[in-house]
């Protein structure tokens, strides 16, 4: 019995013939089309993970959002809005004006996120916009 002969792969599809694309162009086409959008989809991610990663948490009496997943303040405040306020600020709870800081005064705050109201420490501009 003949054994058959072995061919290579790229010698059949890189002929040259009338018609359609040799075989190893629609390959490295292909590949083009698929690595093209994932690196692209892989830059994106780099960039919103690099973005988020970044990120310095506020400090007393800097603005800061009560949606924030994990809390955009340091450990010490939470986020709260002064009532009818353009924005929220990092605070903390007191009961009179002497538990706060120089400067602040302990007023009514809310915390749209949950609804609730308190008393905390906001300084004389706090709310009044950046």
């Amino acid at each position: 019995m003949k054994t058959p002969t072995r061919i290579r792969v790229n010698e059949v599809c890189s002929a040259s013939r009338p018609g359609p694309p040799s075989c190893a162009s629609i390959g490295d086409n292909m590949d083009r089309s698929v690595r093209i959008p994932l690196l692209a989809l892989g830059a994106a991610l780099l960039l919103v993970a690099v973005g988020a990663c970044g990120t310095d948490k506020s400090k007393y009496g800097e603005p800061c959002s009560v949606y924030s997943v994990e809390g955009s303040c340091e450990a010490a405040e939470t986020c709260e809005c002064l009532v009818r306020a353009a924005y929220c600020v990092c605070t903390h709870r007191c009961d009179q004006d002497k538990d706060c800081p120089g400067g602040s005064r302990c007023l009514t705050g809310t915390n749209p996120a949950n609804n609730q109201q308190d008393l905390f420490c906001f300084k004389a501009d706090a709310g009044s916009g950046p």
